[in-house]
Protein backbone atom coordinates (compact mmCIF):
# COMPACT_ATOMS: atom_id res chain seq x y z
CA UNK A 1 0.00 0.00 0.00
CA UNK A 2 1.29 3.54 -0.76
CA UNK A 3 3.07 5.06 2.24
CA UNK A 4 1.68 8.57 1.66
CA UNK A 5 -0.94 10.91 3.09
CA UNK A 6 -4.08 11.99 1.25
CA UNK A 7 -2.64 15.41 0.26
CA UNK A 8 0.53 13.69 -0.98
CA UNK A 9 -1.61 11.38 -3.10
CA UNK A 10 -3.60 14.25 -4.61
CA UNK A 11 -0.63 16.57 -5.17
CA UNK A 12 1.26 13.74 -6.86
CA UNK A 13 -1.57 13.39 -9.37
CA UNK A 14 -1.68 17.17 -9.86
CA UNK A 15 2.01 17.17 -10.77
CA UNK A 16 1.48 14.25 -13.16
CA UNK A 17 -1.61 15.70 -14.89
CA UNK A 18 -1.47 19.52 -14.45
CA UNK A 19 -3.49 20.38 -17.58
CA UNK A 20 -6.15 17.71 -17.20
CA UNK A 21 -9.59 18.76 -16.01
CA UNK A 22 -9.99 17.78 -12.36
CA UNK A 23 -13.41 19.27 -11.57
CA UNK A 24 -16.48 19.79 -13.75
CA UNK A 25 -19.48 21.46 -12.13
CA UNK A 26 -22.41 22.25 -14.41
CA UNK A 27 -19.97 22.68 -17.27
CA UNK A 28 -17.55 24.98 -15.39
CA UNK A 29 -14.12 23.40 -15.20
CA UNK A 30 -10.93 23.50 -13.11
CA UNK A 31 -7.63 21.86 -14.02
CA UNK A 32 -5.47 19.82 -11.66
CA UNK A 33 -2.89 22.63 -11.54
CA UNK A 34 -5.54 25.22 -10.64
CA UNK A 35 -7.12 22.92 -8.05
CA UNK A 36 -3.74 22.25 -6.40
CA UNK A 37 -3.04 26.01 -6.32
CA UNK A 38 -6.42 26.72 -4.73
CA UNK A 39 -6.00 23.93 -2.17
CA UNK A 40 -2.63 25.34 -1.14
CA UNK A 41 -3.95 28.88 -0.73
CA UNK A 42 -7.00 27.78 1.25
CA UNK A 43 -4.78 25.61 3.48
CA UNK A 44 -2.58 28.63 4.22
CA UNK A 45 -5.67 30.75 4.99
CA UNK A 46 -7.02 28.08 7.32
CA UNK A 47 -3.75 28.07 9.22
CA UNK A 48 -4.20 31.81 9.82
CA UNK A 49 -7.62 30.97 11.31
CA UNK A 50 -5.90 28.66 13.76
CA UNK A 51 -6.00 25.30 11.98
CA UNK A 52 -3.01 23.22 13.04
CA UNK A 53 -2.28 19.53 13.42
CA UNK A 54 -5.39 17.78 14.72
CA UNK A 55 -7.82 20.72 14.43
CA UNK A 56 -11.27 19.43 13.50
CA UNK A 57 -12.96 21.20 10.58
CA UNK A 58 -16.49 20.15 9.60
CA UNK A 59 -17.56 20.24 5.95
CA UNK A 60 -21.29 20.66 5.39
CA UNK A 61 -21.12 20.75 1.61
CA UNK A 62 -22.89 19.00 -1.28
CA UNK A 63 -20.92 17.89 -4.34
CA UNK A 64 -19.48 21.16 -5.62
CA UNK A 65 -15.94 22.51 -6.17
CA UNK A 66 -15.66 23.70 -2.58
CA UNK A 67 -15.82 20.17 -1.21
CA UNK A 68 -12.56 18.85 -2.76
CA UNK A 69 -10.89 22.24 -2.23
CA UNK A 70 -11.60 22.27 1.51
CA UNK A 71 -11.21 18.52 1.95
CA UNK A 72 -7.59 18.51 0.81
CA UNK A 73 -6.88 22.00 2.19
CA UNK A 74 -7.90 20.99 5.71
CA UNK A 75 -5.71 17.89 5.49
CA UNK A 76 -2.78 19.83 3.99
CA UNK A 77 -3.01 22.32 6.86
CA UNK A 78 -2.75 19.41 9.31
CA UNK A 79 -6.42 19.32 10.25
CA UNK A 80 -9.05 16.59 10.42
CA UNK A 81 -12.17 16.59 8.22
CA UNK A 82 -15.55 15.96 9.86
CA UNK A 83 -18.16 15.05 7.25
CA UNK A 84 -21.66 16.48 7.64
CA UNK A 85 -24.81 15.96 5.60
CA UNK A 86 -26.28 19.37 4.59
CA UNK A 87 -29.73 17.91 5.32
CA UNK A 88 -28.93 17.43 9.01
CA UNK A 89 -31.17 19.43 11.33
CA UNK A 90 -29.70 21.94 13.76
CA UNK A 91 -30.15 19.37 16.56
CA UNK A 92 -28.25 16.70 14.59
CA UNK A 93 -25.51 19.19 13.75
CA UNK A 94 -25.22 20.14 17.40
CA UNK A 95 -24.75 16.49 18.36
CA UNK A 96 -22.15 15.61 15.73
CA UNK A 97 -20.19 18.86 15.68
CA UNK A 98 -20.16 18.91 19.48
CA UNK A 99 -19.08 15.28 19.68
CA UNK A 100 -16.31 15.89 17.13
CA UNK A 101 -15.22 19.11 18.86
CA UNK A 102 -15.05 20.81 15.47
CA UNK A 103 -13.81 24.39 15.72
CA UNK A 104 -14.70 25.49 12.17
CA UNK A 105 -17.63 24.59 9.91
CA UNK A 106 -17.66 25.17 6.14
CA UNK A 107 -20.94 25.58 4.24
CA UNK A 108 -22.46 27.12 1.15
CA UNK A 109 -23.80 30.62 1.80
CA UNK A 110 -27.38 29.44 1.33
CA UNK A 111 -29.89 30.79 3.89
CA UNK A 112 -31.17 27.34 4.95
CA UNK A 113 -27.64 26.05 5.56
CA UNK A 114 -26.24 29.04 7.42
CA UNK A 115 -29.34 29.50 9.57
CA UNK A 116 -29.00 25.93 10.89
CA UNK A 117 -25.32 26.43 11.63
CA UNK A 118 -25.85 29.68 13.50
CA UNK A 119 -28.63 28.03 15.53
CA UNK A 120 -26.27 25.14 16.30
CA UNK A 121 -23.49 27.54 17.25
CA UNK A 122 -25.59 28.88 20.13
CA UNK A 123 -24.89 25.61 21.96
CA UNK A 124 -21.60 24.43 20.43
CA UNK A 125 -18.34 26.42 20.80
CA UNK A 126 -17.60 26.84 17.07
CA UNK A 127 -15.05 29.58 16.33
CA UNK A 128 -15.77 30.18 12.63
CA UNK A 129 -18.47 29.48 10.04
CA UNK A 130 -16.98 29.79 6.54
CA UNK A 131 -19.56 30.46 3.82
CA UNK A 132 -18.87 29.70 0.16
CA UNK A 133 -20.65 31.44 -2.76
CA UNK A 134 -22.05 29.05 -5.35
CA UNK A 135 -22.98 31.83 -7.78
CA UNK A 136 -19.64 31.98 -9.67
CA UNK A 137 -20.01 28.28 -10.53
CA UNK A 138 -23.61 28.42 -11.80
CA UNK A 139 -24.93 28.88 -15.35
CA UNK A 140 -26.19 32.44 -15.82
CA UNK A 141 -29.91 31.59 -15.47
CA UNK A 142 -29.42 29.83 -12.14
CA UNK A 143 -26.91 32.47 -11.08
CA UNK A 144 -29.55 35.19 -11.42
CA UNK A 145 -31.91 33.38 -9.04
CA UNK A 146 -29.04 32.73 -6.66
CA UNK A 147 -27.89 36.36 -6.64
CA UNK A 148 -31.41 37.58 -5.87
CA UNK A 149 -30.63 36.71 -2.23
CA UNK A 150 -27.55 38.91 -2.21
CA UNK A 151 -29.07 41.22 0.39
CA UNK A 152 -29.38 38.33 2.84
CA UNK A 153 -25.77 37.29 2.30
CA UNK A 154 -24.55 40.83 3.00
CA UNK A 155 -26.40 40.76 6.33
CA UNK A 156 -25.00 37.34 7.27
CA UNK A 157 -21.41 38.49 6.64
CA UNK A 158 -21.74 40.91 9.55
CA UNK A 159 -22.28 38.03 12.00
CA UNK A 160 -19.17 37.70 14.20
CA UNK A 161 -18.83 33.95 13.48
CA UNK A 162 -19.13 34.19 9.70
CA UNK A 163 -16.18 34.45 7.31
CA UNK A 164 -16.87 34.54 3.57
CA UNK A 165 -14.76 32.53 1.14
CA UNK A 166 -13.47 35.71 -0.51
CA UNK A 167 -12.37 37.15 2.82
CA UNK A 168 -10.72 33.86 3.74
CA UNK A 169 -8.75 33.73 0.50
CA UNK A 170 -7.74 37.38 0.73
CA UNK A 171 -5.53 36.69 3.75
CA UNK A 172 -3.67 33.72 2.25
CA UNK A 173 0.07 33.74 2.91
CA UNK A 174 2.83 31.15 2.92
CA UNK A 175 1.76 27.63 3.86
CA UNK A 176 3.42 26.25 6.98
CA UNK A 177 4.50 22.66 6.38
CA UNK A 178 2.92 20.29 8.91
CA UNK A 179 4.37 16.85 9.56
CA UNK A 180 1.47 14.45 9.17
CA UNK A 181 1.94 10.68 9.35
CA UNK A 182 -0.07 8.03 7.54
CA UNK A 183 -1.26 6.80 10.93
CA UNK A 184 -2.77 10.18 11.83
CA UNK A 185 -6.55 10.61 11.68
CA UNK A 186 -7.70 12.27 8.46
CA UNK A 187 -11.51 11.98 8.57
CA UNK A 188 -14.12 11.60 11.28
CA UNK A 189 -17.06 9.92 9.59
CA UNK A 190 -20.47 9.83 11.32
CA UNK A 191 -21.92 6.33 11.42
CA UNK A 192 -24.55 4.30 13.17
CA UNK A 193 -21.88 1.61 13.21
CA UNK A 194 -22.72 -1.94 14.11
CA UNK A 195 -24.98 -1.00 17.04
CA UNK A 196 -27.04 1.90 15.66
CA UNK A 197 -25.70 4.44 18.19
CA UNK A 198 -24.27 7.54 16.39
CA UNK A 199 -20.48 7.51 16.54
CA UNK A 200 -17.51 8.98 14.65
CA UNK A 201 -15.30 6.47 12.86
CA UNK A 202 -11.69 7.69 12.96
CA UNK A 203 -10.23 6.96 9.52
CA UNK A 204 -6.52 7.60 9.09
CA UNK A 205 -4.62 8.82 6.04
CA UNK A 206 -3.30 5.28 5.72
CA UNK A 207 -6.81 3.78 5.85
CA UNK A 208 -8.19 6.01 3.11
CA UNK A 209 -5.13 5.92 0.84
CA UNK A 210 -5.02 2.12 1.15
CA UNK A 211 -8.70 1.77 0.25
CA UNK A 212 -8.27 4.03 -2.78
CA UNK A 213 -5.27 1.91 -3.85
CA UNK A 214 -7.20 -1.32 -3.26
CA UNK A 215 -10.15 -0.01 -5.28
CA UNK A 216 -7.85 1.19 -8.06
CA UNK A 217 -7.25 -2.44 -9.04
CA UNK A 218 -10.91 -2.61 -10.11
CA UNK A 219 -10.19 -0.06 -12.85
CA UNK A 220 -7.66 -2.32 -14.55
CA UNK A 221 -10.42 -3.95 -16.59
CA UNK A 222 -11.82 -0.58 -17.75
CA UNK A 223 -10.53 1.00 -20.96
CA UNK A 224 -8.59 4.21 -20.27
CA UNK A 225 -9.68 7.06 -22.56
CA UNK A 226 -6.98 9.25 -24.09
CA UNK A 227 -7.70 12.22 -21.82
CA UNK A 228 -8.23 10.22 -18.65
CA UNK A 229 -11.27 8.71 -17.01
CA UNK A 230 -14.46 10.60 -16.30
CA UNK A 231 -16.24 9.89 -13.01
CA UNK A 232 -19.89 10.94 -12.75
CA UNK A 233 -20.32 11.90 -9.09
CA UNK A 234 -23.96 12.11 -8.07
CA UNK A 235 -23.44 10.27 -4.77
CA UNK A 236 -22.38 12.78 -2.09
CA UNK A 237 -18.71 13.08 -1.16
CA UNK A 238 -19.68 13.47 2.51
CA UNK A 239 -20.70 9.79 2.40
CA UNK A 240 -17.74 7.47 2.85
CA UNK A 241 -18.55 5.36 -0.24
CA UNK A 242 -18.33 8.31 -2.63
CA UNK A 243 -15.47 9.81 -0.61
CA UNK A 244 -13.26 6.84 -1.40
CA UNK A 245 -14.64 5.39 -4.65
CA UNK A 246 -15.19 8.71 -6.42
CA UNK A 247 -13.30 11.59 -4.79
CA UNK A 248 -10.06 9.98 -3.60
CA UNK A 249 -9.87 7.27 -6.25
CA UNK A 250 -10.79 9.72 -9.00
CA UNK A 251 -8.27 12.41 -8.11
CA UNK A 252 -5.54 9.84 -7.38
CA UNK A 253 -5.86 8.52 -10.94
CA UNK A 254 -6.12 11.82 -12.81
CA UNK A 255 -9.84 11.45 -13.51
CA UNK A 256 -12.26 14.25 -14.28
CA UNK A 257 -14.86 14.50 -11.52
CA UNK A 258 -18.22 15.60 -12.90
CA UNK A 259 -20.09 16.71 -9.81
CA UNK A 260 -23.84 16.90 -9.23
CA UNK A 261 -25.13 18.42 -5.95
CA UNK A 262 -28.20 16.16 -5.92
CA UNK A 263 -29.97 13.61 -8.08
CA UNK A 264 -32.63 14.92 -10.41
CA UNK A 265 -33.49 12.66 -13.33
CA UNK A 266 -33.60 15.39 -15.99
CA UNK A 267 -30.24 16.87 -14.95
CA UNK A 268 -28.68 13.42 -14.52
CA UNK A 269 -29.61 12.29 -18.03
CA UNK A 270 -28.45 15.61 -19.53
CA UNK A 271 -25.11 15.34 -17.71
CA UNK A 272 -24.74 11.71 -18.71
CA UNK A 273 -25.16 12.64 -22.37
CA UNK A 274 -22.84 15.64 -22.09
CA UNK A 275 -19.81 13.97 -20.48
CA UNK A 276 -20.02 10.29 -21.51
CA UNK A 277 -18.59 9.02 -18.18
CA UNK A 278 -16.20 6.12 -17.73
CA UNK A 279 -17.39 5.30 -14.20
CA UNK A 280 -20.58 5.96 -12.27
CA UNK A 281 -21.12 5.33 -8.56
CA UNK A 282 -24.72 4.45 -7.73
CA UNK A 283 -27.05 3.10 -5.08
CA UNK A 284 -29.76 0.51 -5.91
CA UNK A 285 -32.60 3.04 -5.67
CA UNK A 286 -30.99 5.13 -8.42
CA UNK A 287 -30.66 2.08 -10.67
CA UNK A 288 -34.31 1.24 -10.19
CA UNK A 289 -35.39 4.79 -11.05
CA UNK A 290 -33.33 4.69 -14.24
CA UNK A 291 -34.68 1.29 -15.24
CA UNK A 292 -38.25 2.54 -14.76
CA UNK A 293 -37.72 5.92 -16.47
CA UNK A 294 -39.10 6.10 -20.00
CA UNK A 295 -36.78 8.93 -21.11
CA UNK A 296 -33.56 7.10 -20.25
CA UNK A 297 -32.15 5.52 -23.42
CA UNK A 298 -29.87 2.57 -24.03
CA UNK A 299 -27.27 4.70 -25.83
CA UNK A 300 -27.03 7.02 -22.81
CA UNK A 301 -24.75 4.40 -21.26
CA UNK A 302 -22.86 3.39 -24.41
CA UNK A 303 -19.49 4.69 -23.19
CA UNK A 304 -19.79 3.68 -19.54
CA UNK A 305 -17.11 1.16 -18.59
CA UNK A 306 -17.86 0.58 -14.92
CA UNK A 307 -20.93 1.06 -12.73
CA UNK A 308 -20.30 0.33 -9.07
CA UNK A 309 -23.20 -0.04 -6.65
CA UNK A 310 -22.90 0.33 -2.89
CA UNK A 311 -24.57 1.84 0.14
CA UNK A 312 -27.30 -0.84 0.28
CA UNK A 313 -27.85 -4.44 -0.91
CA UNK A 314 -28.47 -4.66 -4.66
CA UNK A 315 -31.48 -6.85 -5.51
CA UNK A 316 -30.70 -9.21 -8.39
CA UNK A 317 -33.88 -8.27 -10.26
CA UNK A 318 -32.95 -4.57 -10.14
CA UNK A 319 -29.50 -5.32 -11.55
CA UNK A 320 -30.99 -7.54 -14.25
CA UNK A 321 -33.63 -4.98 -15.23
CA UNK A 322 -30.98 -2.27 -15.55
CA UNK A 323 -28.66 -4.43 -17.65
CA UNK A 324 -31.50 -5.62 -19.88
CA UNK A 325 -32.55 -2.03 -20.60
CA UNK A 326 -29.14 -0.38 -20.99
CA UNK A 327 -26.79 -3.24 -21.87
CA UNK A 328 -24.35 -2.37 -19.06
CA UNK A 329 -23.47 -4.61 -16.12
CA UNK A 330 -23.68 -3.32 -12.55
CA UNK A 331 -20.93 -4.33 -10.14
CA UNK A 332 -22.04 -4.64 -6.54
CA UNK A 333 -19.59 -3.98 -3.73
CA UNK A 334 -19.68 -4.35 0.02
CA UNK A 335 -18.28 -2.16 2.72
CA UNK A 336 -18.95 -0.23 5.87
CA UNK A 337 -17.83 3.09 7.26
CA UNK A 338 -15.43 1.42 9.68
CA UNK A 339 -13.53 -0.07 6.69
CA UNK A 340 -13.12 3.19 4.74
CA UNK A 341 -15.48 1.62 3.37
CA UNK A 342 -14.79 -0.97 0.64
CA UNK A 343 -14.19 -4.59 1.71
CA UNK A 344 -15.19 -6.51 -1.43
CA UNK A 345 -16.36 -5.75 -4.95
CA UNK A 346 -17.15 -7.39 -8.25
CA UNK A 347 -14.51 -6.51 -10.85
CA UNK A 348 -15.24 -5.78 -14.53
CA UNK A 349 -15.29 -9.01 -16.48
CA UNK A 350 -15.37 -11.06 -13.27
CA UNK A 351 -18.82 -10.30 -11.93
CA UNK A 352 -20.94 -12.91 -10.16
CA UNK A 353 -24.48 -11.59 -9.94
CA UNK A 354 -25.97 -11.89 -6.46
CA UNK A 355 -22.59 -11.63 -4.78
CA UNK A 356 -20.59 -8.61 -3.62
CA UNK A 357 -17.46 -9.95 -5.31
CA UNK A 358 -14.13 -10.99 -3.89
CA UNK A 359 -12.41 -9.24 -1.00
CA UNK A 360 -9.95 -6.51 -1.97
CA UNK A 361 -6.19 -7.00 -2.03
CA UNK A 362 -4.64 -7.12 1.44
CA UNK A 363 -8.00 -7.87 3.08
CA UNK A 364 -8.79 -10.95 5.17
CA UNK A 365 -12.30 -12.13 5.95
CA UNK A 366 -13.67 -14.83 8.24
CA UNK A 367 -17.15 -16.18 8.96
CA UNK A 368 -18.22 -17.33 12.43
CA UNK A 369 -21.12 -19.56 13.47
CA UNK A 370 -24.37 -17.74 14.17
CA UNK A 371 -24.91 -19.62 17.45
CA UNK A 372 -21.27 -20.11 18.48
CA UNK A 373 -19.31 -16.92 17.68
CA UNK A 374 -16.00 -18.66 18.50
CA UNK A 375 -16.38 -21.34 15.82
CA UNK A 376 -15.36 -20.48 12.26
CA UNK A 377 -17.60 -21.89 9.51
CA UNK A 378 -16.64 -23.11 6.07
CA UNK A 379 -17.60 -22.49 2.45
CA UNK A 380 -21.31 -22.00 1.80
CA UNK A 381 -22.31 -21.65 5.46
CA UNK A 382 -23.76 -18.29 6.65
CA UNK A 383 -21.86 -16.67 9.50
CA UNK A 384 -20.94 -13.41 11.17
CA UNK A 385 -18.51 -11.49 8.94
CA UNK A 386 -15.20 -10.40 10.49
CA UNK A 387 -12.69 -8.34 8.50
CA UNK A 388 -9.03 -7.36 8.79
CA UNK A 389 -7.06 -5.08 6.46
CA UNK A 390 -5.22 -1.77 6.03
CA UNK A 391 -8.52 0.03 5.45
CA UNK A 392 -9.98 -0.85 8.87
CA UNK A 393 -10.45 2.21 11.07
CA UNK A 394 -8.35 3.23 14.04
CA UNK A 395 -11.47 3.14 16.21
CA UNK A 396 -14.39 5.36 17.22
CA UNK A 397 -13.28 8.85 18.18
CA UNK A 398 -13.19 9.30 21.96
CA UNK A 399 -15.26 6.15 22.45
CA UNK A 400 -13.06 3.30 23.69
CA UNK A 401 -16.00 1.24 24.95
CA UNK A 402 -17.69 1.01 21.55
CA UNK A 403 -14.31 0.50 19.88
CA UNK A 404 -13.63 -2.58 22.02
CA UNK A 405 -16.95 -4.08 20.98
CA UNK A 406 -16.11 -4.10 17.27
CA UNK A 407 -12.30 -4.15 17.08
CA UNK A 408 -10.70 -7.26 18.55
CA UNK A 409 -7.04 -8.05 17.88
CA UNK A 410 -7.16 -6.10 14.63
CA UNK A 411 -10.35 -7.78 13.39
CA UNK A 412 -13.45 -5.70 12.68
CA UNK A 413 -16.67 -7.39 13.74
CA UNK A 414 -19.04 -5.99 11.13
CA UNK A 415 -22.42 -7.07 12.49
CA UNK A 416 -23.22 -8.41 9.01
CA UNK A 417 -24.03 -11.98 8.07
CA UNK A 418 -22.87 -13.68 4.90
CA UNK A 419 -20.98 -16.56 3.39
CA UNK A 420 -18.20 -17.25 0.92
CA UNK A 421 -18.66 -19.61 -2.03
CA UNK A 422 -16.24 -22.08 -3.62
CA UNK A 423 -14.98 -19.40 -6.03
CA UNK A 424 -14.13 -16.94 -3.26
CA UNK A 425 -17.10 -14.63 -3.84
CA UNK A 426 -18.81 -13.15 -0.78
CA UNK A 427 -22.61 -13.27 -0.49
CA UNK A 428 -24.45 -11.11 2.03
CA UNK A 429 -27.39 -12.49 3.94
CA UNK A 430 -28.38 -9.76 6.37
CA UNK A 431 -27.39 -7.63 9.33
CA UNK A 432 -27.35 -9.59 12.58
CA UNK A 433 -29.74 -7.13 14.19
CA UNK A 434 -32.24 -7.60 11.33
CA UNK A 435 -32.71 -11.35 11.84
CA UNK A 436 -36.32 -12.19 12.72
CA UNK A 437 -36.80 -15.03 15.22
CA UNK A 438 -40.08 -16.85 14.52
CA UNK A 439 -40.85 -19.75 16.86
CA UNK A 440 -37.12 -20.21 17.39
CA UNK A 441 -36.28 -20.22 13.66
CA UNK A 442 -33.98 -17.59 12.16
CA UNK A 443 -35.57 -15.72 9.26
CA UNK A 444 -33.37 -13.49 7.08
CA UNK A 445 -35.42 -10.51 5.80
CA UNK A 446 -33.34 -10.17 2.65
CA UNK A 447 -34.17 -13.73 1.58
CA UNK A 448 -37.88 -12.99 1.99
CA UNK A 449 -37.48 -9.72 0.08
CA UNK A 450 -35.68 -11.47 -2.79
CA UNK A 451 -38.40 -14.11 -3.00
CA UNK A 452 -41.38 -11.74 -2.93
CA UNK A 453 -39.72 -9.27 -5.26
CA UNK A 454 -40.13 -11.90 -7.98
CA UNK A 455 -43.87 -11.13 -8.00
CA UNK A 456 -44.51 -9.13 -11.20
CA UNK A 457 -46.57 -6.49 -9.40
CA UNK A 458 -44.01 -5.75 -6.65
CA UNK A 459 -41.89 -2.65 -7.33
CA UNK A 460 -40.20 -2.21 -3.93
CA UNK A 461 -40.28 -4.17 -0.69
CA UNK A 462 -38.92 -3.98 2.84
CA UNK A 463 -39.27 -6.90 5.26
CA UNK A 464 -38.97 -6.55 9.03
CA UNK A 465 -39.96 -8.28 12.24
CA UNK A 466 -42.66 -7.19 14.67
CA UNK A 467 -43.51 -8.66 18.10
CA UNK A 468 -45.91 -11.63 18.17
CA UNK A 469 -47.56 -13.02 21.32
CA UNK A 470 -46.94 -16.72 20.67
CA UNK A 471 -44.20 -16.86 18.00
CA UNK A 472 -41.95 -14.17 19.51
CA UNK A 473 -41.81 -12.25 16.25
CA UNK A 474 -43.68 -12.22 12.98
CA UNK A 475 -42.46 -11.33 9.50
CA UNK A 476 -44.02 -8.21 7.99
CA UNK A 477 -43.57 -6.95 4.42
CA UNK A 478 -44.09 -3.34 3.36
CA UNK A 479 -44.63 -3.21 -0.39
CA UNK A 480 -44.96 -0.60 -3.13
CA UNK A 481 -46.86 -1.95 -6.12
CA UNK A 482 -45.81 -1.36 -9.72
CA UNK A 483 -47.46 1.80 -10.99
CA UNK A 484 -50.86 1.07 -12.45
CA UNK A 485 -51.07 -2.41 -10.88
CA UNK A 486 -53.44 -3.50 -8.12
CA UNK A 487 -51.81 -5.66 -5.45
CA UNK A 488 -53.67 -7.10 -2.45
CA UNK A 489 -52.58 -8.88 0.74
CA UNK A 490 -54.22 -12.02 -0.60
CA UNK A 491 -52.09 -11.86 -3.77
CA UNK A 492 -48.89 -11.57 -1.75
CA UNK A 493 -49.93 -14.32 0.69
CA UNK A 494 -50.71 -16.72 -2.14
CA UNK A 495 -47.41 -15.98 -3.83
CA UNK A 496 -45.54 -16.41 -0.54
CA UNK A 497 -47.02 -19.89 -0.02
CA UNK A 498 -45.47 -20.96 -3.31
CA UNK A 499 -42.00 -19.43 -2.93
CA UNK A 500 -41.51 -19.50 0.87
CA UNK A 501 -41.85 -22.10 3.63
CA UNK A 502 -44.48 -20.65 6.02
CA UNK A 503 -43.82 -20.68 9.76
Amino acid sequence: MPDVTLPDMFLGAARAYPERIALDFMGREMTYAKLAHEVGNVAASLQLLGVSKGTRVALMLPNCPYYPIFYYAVLLAGGVVVNLNPLYTAVELEHIVGQAKAEIVVSLDMPSHVAKLLEMAENVPVRHVITCPLGPWLPWVKRSAYEALGWWRREVRTHPLVTGYGALRAVASGLQVVQVAVGDVAVLQPTGGTTGIPKLAALTHGNLVANAAQSRVLLEGVTLPENGRVFLCVLPFFHVFANTALLNLGLATGARLVMMPRFEMKDFLATLRRVNPTLIGVVPALLQKLAENKKARRDDFAGVGFIISGGAPLPVDVAEAFTEKFGVEVHEGYGLTEASPVVACNAPGKRKLGSVGRVLAGTDVKFFDLDNPRREVGVGVPGHIVVRGPQVMQGYDNNPEETKLVLKKGWLHTGDIGMIDEDGYVHLTDRAKDIVMVSGFKIFPRQVEDALRAHPDVAEIVVLGLPHRSKGEQVVAVIRAVEGRRLTEEDVAAFAKVCLNPL
